[in-house]
C-alpha cells in the first residue's frame, strides 16, 4: 500500500460496485427503451407502407416467401416492442435496488434483501412470459422470429439474484445482532 493513501473499506468497495452496477443497470435501461422505441417506429412504418415494394423485399430476404415482407416486420416489430419493455423495466427495477442500497449506506438490510429477491424472482419470469407473448404473436401472424429469444441467462442471473438476497439477508442479520450487543 503507497503512502499516504487511505485504503477503502470493504463496505465502501461494495458501495463502489453497487454505484457502478446502478450505472450500468441506468444504460441498459435507455437502450432497452430506444431499442422499443425504435421497434415502434419500423411498426408504424410497417403498417403504414405495408404494401410498399421495400418491405415485400424485406421480407424475401427474411426467408418469408409466401407472406408479404410487411407481416413479417410488423410480427417482428411488435415483438421488439415486448423484449425492449420488457428488458427496460428489469433495467429500472435494477437500478431502482441499487440506489435504494446507496441510499440504505449498505445492501446488507432486510428491506435490501428482500428487494433483491423480488428482483431475482422477476429477471426469471417477465424474460419467460415475455417469451410466450412473443410466440403467441408470431403464431398468430404465421411467422418466424427474425431473432434468437433465448431465456438462459436470465434464468441464471435470476437464480444468482436469489442466492445473494440470502446472503444480504444473513448480513442483515448479523449487523442487528451486533447492534443488540
Amino acid at each position: 500500500m503507497r503512502q499516504g493513501r487511505k485504503q477503502m473499506s470493504n463496505l465502501e468497495k461494495i458501495q463502489k460496485i453497487y454505484n457502478v452496477f446502478r450505472i450500468i443497470a441506468m444504460i441498459a435501461m435507455i437502450f432497452s427503451f430506444i431499442f422499443a422505441g425504435t421497434n415502434l417506429i419500423g411498426l408504424i412504418a410497417a403498417v403504414v407502407l405495408r404494401d410498399s415494394r421495400i418491405f415485400v423485399e424485406l421480407g424475401n430476404l427474411a426467408g418469408s416467401v409466401e407472406i408479404t415482407g410487411s407481416i413479417q416486420i410488423i410480427a417482428n416489430a411488435i415483438t421488439g416492442i415486448v423484449t425492449g419493455v420488457t428488458n427496460g423495466l428489469l433495467s429500472l427495477f435494477s437500478m431502482n435496488y441499487f440506489a435504494s442500497a446507496k441510499t440504505d449506506g449498505t445492501p446488507f438490510t432486510k428491506t435490501g434483501a428482500t428487494t433483491l429477491r423480488n428482483l431475482g424472482i422477476k429477471t426469471i419470469v417477465m424474460p419467460l412470459v415475455a417469451i410466450i407473448v412473443n410466440a403467441i404473436i408470431l403464431g398468430c401472424f404465421g411467422v418466424a422470429s427474425l431473432y434468437d429469444i433465448g431465456n438462459g441467462t436470465s434464468v441464471a442471473t435470476g437464480i444468482f439474484m436469489l442466492i445473494f438476497s440470502v446472503i444480504l439477508a444473513y448480513g442483515s442479520e448479523l449487523e442487528e445482532k451486533a447492534n443488540r450487543l
